[in-house]
């Protein structure tokens, strides 16, 4: 069989707004509400965030046994602030900056292959530039990452490893150097 077997296009946009979100304030600070108890600070709810973007995906069958899929996705997360002033200071936020951890850009490739009991696949993720701090005077360094996996299905070997499936799956194949988590 020639030619792409099955395609999915899906496009999706969004635009979120969160109002409240739960923020600490410590207990040395005159900003936000005092609730005259001797406590190490309090959690209020109080600003928020804007986020807008869209995702694209192209997922295709484009042989039998082979499949290929991608996705793109761009987000522009900001912080709307408070409303009060001294609460924006007193948690370090700036209203309009980037959300930390957020990348603006992010896309994935992938490829897999299955003929009979074996398959085997490759993918790559690219991760764009994230804040760190919610000052945003720190950025991490863009990254890709590189995945392979190889497998092969216990029932189409022999009856007795019915029901197994081994897989062998190597995460970051090319050792790339990465901040993966931010909070």
């Amino acid at each position: 069989m020639t030619g792409v077997q099955t395609c999915a296009l899906p496009i999706s946009y969004f635009n979120s707004k969160f109002d409240n979100r739960i923020i600490f304030l410590a207990n040395n600070t005159d900003a936000g509400p005092d609730y005259l108890i001797g406590t190490n600070g309090t959690y209020f709810n109080a600003g928020g965030i804007d986020s807008e973007g869209f995702e694209l995906v192209v997922n295709a069958a484009v042989a039998e046994g082979i499949s290929l899929f991608g996705s793109f996705t761009h987000i522009d997360a900001k912080y709307k602030g408070t409303g009060d002033p001294l609460v924006d200071a007193a948690v370090g936020i700036t209203p309009g900056n980037r959300v930390t951890g957020i990348p603006k850009t992010m896309f994935a490739l992938s490829a897999d292959f299955e003929r009979g009991p074996f398959r085997f696949g490759l993918s790559g993720k690219y991760t764009g530039k994230r804040f760190v701090n919610i000052a945003n005077s720190w950025q991490t360094d863009s990254y890709f990452l590189t995945d392979a996996y190889v497998g092969v299905r216990g029932d189409e070997i022999s009856d007795m490893l019915e029901g197994l499936d081994f897989s062998l799956v190597v995460n970051n194949l090319t050792d790339e150097d990465y901040l993966g988590g931010i909070s």
